[in-house]
């Protein structure tokens, strides 16, 4: 009952503040949504094809070739966008100035993404955030967008991980740093419940693939059969 409540609290307040303060779209500013369709398609690239995430030879589905296959617990990676100035501002609104609404679109991308590769999963996992910067931020981005790729799939969104200690920003950081930094910062929680399954491994952006790499490991343990990660885009 309480979730119920909540969420009828933030569908009103949704729908006072759309009437107080319309939304517009932040490539065009006409009114309507944050982001048109023209400008969806005009400023958001989607990738056309999808590369090895350690490599980056072109590849079925951004599946891990054999080559690089030691050094990823990921067994591929789908990268959606290109990346580039607008979706880079674009994200950082949507994680860190209270943009949430744009979890629709983002996640449709997501979605069209699979569809496109032909690719099928049992469940989407998403990255988590340590508690005391979730509650900071009010909402996770990644878990969102999880929620509405599960949705779109006709699949469950699992919780699966949970975040141990705070980490600080990967921003920034480099390549060995970033391994450290999240090195045994995740463990998993369904103790069996993704046993066998194939699961989609979902955050916002990738740059070394470091934490992504670290979510898949503890999932393997749990027992997860494949880990396919896919993020907005690569190197933001």
């Amino acid at each position: 009952m309480k979730t119920v409540t909540s969420k009828l609290f933030t569908w009103s307040m949704d729908w006072i503040l759309d009437w107080i303060l319309p939304r517009c779209c932040l490539g065009c500013g006409d009114e309507g949504d944050f982001l048109c369709e023209v400008c969806l398609d005009a400023r958001i690239i989607r990738k056309k094809f999808q590369v090895c995430p350690g490599c980056r030879k072109l590849n079925v589905a951004g599946r891990v070739c054999d080559k690089c296959r030691d050094d990823w617990f990921i067994d591929g990676l789908l990268v959606c966008c290109l990346n580039n100035k607008f979706l880079r501002d674009l994200v950082h609104e949507y994680k860190y100035d209270d943009m949430y609404g744009l979890s629709g679109i983002m996640s449709s991308v997501g979605v069209d993404m699979v569809l496109r590769e032909k690719l099928r999963f049992d469940g989407v996992v998403y990255v988590p955030l340590y508690k005391s910067k979730k509650y900071w931020r009010g909402y996770n981005q990644s878990e969102l967008m999880a929620k509405g790729i599960a949705d779109g799939l006709g699949v469950v969104k699992i919780n699966g991980l949970e975040r141990t200690r705070y980490t600080k920003s990967q921003v920034g950081l480099e390549k060995l740093e970033r391994i450290l930094n999240v090195k045994n910062s995740f463990v998993g929680c369904k103790k069996g419940k993704i046993n066998n399954q194939k699961v989609l491994l979902v955050d916002d952006v990738l740059t070394t693939g470091a934490t992504l790499n670290e979510c898949a490991s503890e999932l393997k343990k749990e027992g997860a059969d494949e880990v396919w990660g896919l993020v907005l885009a690569r190197g933001i």
